[in-house]
């Protein structure tokens, strides 16, 4: 029984090809075949497996044996399945240049030197799954096909890489059709998958959840592309993670996927398109993760068109598909320095729920268009109709598929509290174009306001419908400890107005909240205070004055004021006079006695009958009085409890107590 030849030429001779790489790997030269013929560079994937393994054994080649410089290969193409799977290669594999029609399979394979497989064409599944690479290994310019190859977008693994163990790898400027799982990898230095570009619509076209990284994932430049799910979830990457420039592309899953990671270093997004959802739940980044100059949109516009920016979608059909129109999930996740959002505004919802950062940095120009008081729409904003008749009479006409989500968001610090990143520019503008508004109004009221902007960038549930007053507290903290005492203020008493015109408002609420507003802003302007003080005041002393003269002048029946402390005074001709101002006055202010409260009092039963010129009755009997005693009476009570709340409201202002409700 004849034994199977390893080699590929006829009668069981050697190609030219294999020739030469059988010499060239006894004397540590490199094999260049691309001089040679298509059809005498292939070479058997038995006799590649011998030589790269150290067993090849031949009749003709019986002085063989591995140089200690290993294989380095240019130019070959190997028509079977390269199986060097569960052996130990000593030396560098380094092939370069070459086509594999079948696939290679490399699956529990021990490296020792590097793996090198660089501008070459992989056509079927490379699978390295738990192999280990004491060097590095290089698939630059290097294109994968998955096991359906006939259609480069089918299904299928075209690199099986998981549980790997390796020092780097560099795959930039590669070409990847089909799924790239590299699940569990632990890779000690770095990942560079630069400027490169995988394909595999509907699915995971990275799947490195569970990857443990020494140094940094470089996944960015202005060539790279993602079409398929970026799944990195519960990874640990010990410094960056760099997306920057790249596009990301998908429909069905989360285009980037983050959830519960760990990032030591920078997360950048800079100049990032991402056409689908960007999810980071539970996130930690120890540095910052940017999204300066970023494009993103929700997952329902990848899902309508490939093309960026397309704005008309197909109805939602129930509150499930709401999730389609989020188009960044940060919520829970922990960033220890800065959390930088892009100038461009979101076509999606960007949630930022129960997120803890130290600096928020971000751009007016990227908030979501803000909602007015007792408003529950606003136009500038992207809406999704939604089919009533499948979604059920309890739905509303639309959903809002453009706002933030701010609930339970912390941070100790805003880069820029109005909202300008170029500071210089917008004072130019501003000085130039707005020179009377720019005397009468201060930074403070641009902070406050362009604060105010991005609070209302909330959705109408969390502004109108039921109304969440945590974000508004947590940034009138924030400003007073940047000192923009006037712009927390501000932003209290815009909470205080939203929550009394909110849905679910008991009227005597809103009641009572209409007169501290008028009064005193809720206590947080003191000064007004003292000016609606005055104000009670001197209408009070008019109310007085204006009785007092109608009961000299009229017919009263009783008098108006009764003297009520004559014995201490000596007689009635010493008495002071009625002096209403000072009567208004110490009605007031109780706690200060001016002697005319306690001088004269208020009869009740006093009435003024009208004059009869006035009258159109001959009988003066028939005069109905008019009992001013029992008004002036009543209104004497309500100005002591005007006096009572306007006094307490100025205490409360002047001595800070109503801020604490902020902390």
């Amino acid at each position: 029984m004849s034994i199977p030849s390893i080699f590929s030429g006829e009668n069981n001779q050697p190609t030219p090809s294999e020739a030469l790489i059988i010499y060239a790997t006894q004397d540590g030269a490199d094999a260049d075949c691309s001089r040679y013929t298509k059809h005498d560079r292939v070479v058997s994937s038995r006799l590649l497996s011998d030589l790269a393994t150290g067993s090849f054994k031949h009749p003709n080649y019986l002085d063989w044996s591995p140089h200690h410089s290993g294989i380095k290969i240019i130019g070959i193409t190997v028509k079977e399945t390269l199986n060097i799977s569960r052996h130990e290669i000593k030396y560098r594999f380094d092939i370069r240049r070459s086509i594999f029609s079948q696939g290679i399979d490399a699956t529990g394979t021990r490296f020792q030197q590097k793996l090198y497989l660089k501008s070459c064409k992989i056509w079927g599944e490379f699978s390295l799954a738990s192999a280990i690479i004491k060097g590095q290994i290089c698939t630059d310019n290097t294109e994968f096909y998955n096991s359906n190859h006939k259609s480069r977008f089918a299904q299928g693994e075209a690199v099986f890489a998981q549980d790997i163990e390796a020092n780097d790898w560099f795959m930039r400027e590669a070409n990847i059709y089909g799924e790239f799982d590299m699940t569990s990898a632990n890779i000690r230095g770095l990942i560079d998958f630069r400027d490169s570009k995988f394909y595999n619509r509907r699915g995971t076209a990275i799947g490195a959840a569970y990857v443990r990284i020494g140094e940094s994932i470089l996944l960015s430049g202005n060539n790279t592309k993602v079409v398929g799910q970026l799944d990195l979830a519960n990874c640990k990457i010990g410094e960056n993670l760099d997306l920057s420039f790249g596009t990301f592309i998908e429909a069905d899953l989360p285009a980037i996927r983050l959830q519960d990671s760990t990032i030591n270093g920078v997360a950048s997004l800079l100049c990032a398109t991402i056409l689908g959802k960007l999810e980071a739940p539970r996130a930690h980044f120890l540095s910052l993760i940017t999204f300066r100059g970023a494009r993103t949109a929700c997952t329902a516009i990848a899902q309508e068109s490939a093309l960026w920016g397309q704005r008309k979608l197909t109805p939602a059909l129930s509150e499930n598909t709401s999730s389609r129109f989020y188009s960044i999930i940060l919520s829970e996740s922990r960033i220890g320095g800065r959390l930088v959002l892009s100038e461009f505004r979101s076509l999606g919802i960007v949630d930022l729920s129960l997120v803890d950062c130290e600096i928020l940095d971000d751009s007016k120009s990227g908030w979501p268009a803000p909602l007015r008081i007792g408003c529950s729409d606003n136009k500038d904003r992207m809406h999704v109709p939604i089919d009533s008749e499948l979604a059920g009479a309890d739905y509303k006409d639309y959903i809002d598929a453009q706002h933030f989500i701010l609930s339970g968001f912390q941070c100790k610090s805003f880069a820029h509290p109005n909202g300008q990143r170029h500071t210089r520019h917008w004072k130019t503008k501003y000085f130039r174009r707005k020179q009377k508004i720019r005397d009468a109004k201060s930074v403070e009221y641009w902070v406050a306001r362009r604060r105010i902007h991005w609070l209302t960038a909330q959705s109408a549930n969390e502004l109108k419908h039921h109304f969440n007053p945590q974000p508004w507290r947590m940034t009138s903290r924030v400003l007073r400890d940047m000192g923009y005492d006037d712009a927390a203020n501000r932003v209290s008493i815009e909470r205080r107005t939203r929550q009394r015109k909110a849905d679910g408002t008991h009227w005597r609420v809103r009641l009572v909240e209409t007169t501290l507003h008028l009064i005193s802003k809720y206590g947080y302007d003191p000064y007004q205070a003292v000016v609606s003080a005055m104000i009670v005041i001197v209408f009070g002393a008019f109310v007085f004055w204006v009785a007092e003269v109608n009961c000299r002048t009229n017919l009263c029946v009783g008098p108006l004021l009764t003297p009520s402390n004559v014995g201490s005074i000596g007689g009635i001709e010493e008495y002071p006079e009625f002096n209403p101002l000072l009567h208004s006055l110490d009605l007031f202010i109780p706690v200060l006695d001016f002697n005319t409260e306690s001088m004269w009092s208020i009869n009740p039963d006093s009435c003024v009958i009208p004059s009869r010129r006035n009258q159109h009755r001959d009988n003066i009997d028939q005069i109905q009085p008019i009992c001013i005693g029992w008004l002036v009476h009543l209104y004497g009570i309500f100005h002591r409890i005007l006096g009572a709340l306007i006094i307490s409201m100025a205490i409360i202002g002047f001595t800070g107590l109503v801020k604490r409700e902020e902390r």
